[in-house]
C-alpha cells in the first residue's frame, strides 16, 4: 500500500509542479481603459483691415488724414503693426496714436496722416498700400 501512496504523492507533486509552472509562465491579461475626448476645430484667429475714405484728393503742401480700422475675427487677440508704402520720396506718413497697438475683442484703429511737400512733381495719382501685420497673437 505504501507503494501506491508514494506513486499517488509523486503524481500529485508532478501535477502541482506542472500547474505552478504553467501559471508562472503565463502573462497577466491586458488591462485596457478608454476615455472619450471631444475636439472642436475652429477657424484660425485673424482680423480685418478697413481704410476710410478709400479715395482722397489733395494738393501739394497739404496734409491729409484718413482712418484704418482693424477688427478681430475668431477670437483674435494680439499685437498689430501698421505700415504704409507706395508714396513718392519726400512724402511723410505718420500714425496716431501709434503704428503698433493691441487688438482684442473691440475694434481698434489709427489715424494716418500723409503730408505732401510743396512739389509740383508729385501731381498725379499715387497708390498707397496700408498694411497691418501681426506675428504675436493667440
Amino acid at each position: 500500500m505504501k507503494k501506491w501512496l508514494y506513486i499517488a504523492l509523486a503524481i500529485l507533486a508532478i501535477v502541482v509542479i506542472a500547474a505552478v509552472a504553467f501559471f508562472i509562465g503565463q502573462e497577466n491579461p491586458p488591462i485596457t481603459k478608454t476615455a472619450i475626448v471631444t475636439v472642436e476645430v475652429r477657424p484660425s484667429p485673424s482680423f480685418t483691415l478697413e481704410v476710410t475714405p478709400e479715395n482722397i484728393i489733395t494738393y501739394p503742401n497739404r496734409t491729409i488724414a484718413f482712418n484704418a480700422l482693424c477688427t478681430g475675427t475668431n477670437e483674435f487677440a494680439g499685437v498689430v503693426i501698421m505700415s504704409a508704402s507706395g508714396l513718392p520720396a519726400g512724402v511723410t506718413v505718420e500714425f496716431f496714436p501709434s503704428s503698433t497697438f493691441t487688438l482684442g475683442l473691440e475694434p481698434r484703429g489709427v489715424q494716418i496722416n500723409i503730408t505732401f511737400p510743396d512739389d509740383q512733381a508729385l501731381v498725379g495719382i499715387h497708390t498707397l498700400t496700408v498694411k497691418a501685420v501681426s506675428t504675436n497673437y493667440n
